[in-house]
């Protein structure tokens, strides 16, 4: 339905997020918060946190991986309706 644009992978310590990274590919099966897992960084890498750039340490972070998605697929007629069904359950 979505046009993917990309995946970002963000990483938490302390319950607290610290930054995230753009990825092309997902790395795991799962998105979302489901999909958080454990990983330990042996070096440091370059990542985002509100526009900036941060330098995440080696070190424990919780990582959760988000689907950035863009424009709806489809003809325009094709469009409307797949707006239309996605409010179907909130008119009852």
């Amino acid at each position: 339905m979505f046009e993917h644009k990309y995946y970002s992978k963000e990483f938490y310590q302390n319950g607290k997020f610290v930054g995230s990274v753009r990825l092309n590919e997902p790395d795991r099966k799962t998105m979302g918060y489901m999909g958080r897992v454990i990983e330990i960084l042996d070096q440091p890498i370059l990542a985002t946190k509100t526009g900036k750039e941060v330098k995440l340490k080696p070190g424990e972070y919780k990582t959760e991986l988000i689907e950035i998605c863009g424009a709806l697929k489809g003809t325009l007629k094709e469009k409307f309706e797949i707006l239309k069904n996605s409010r179907e359950f909130y008119n009852n």
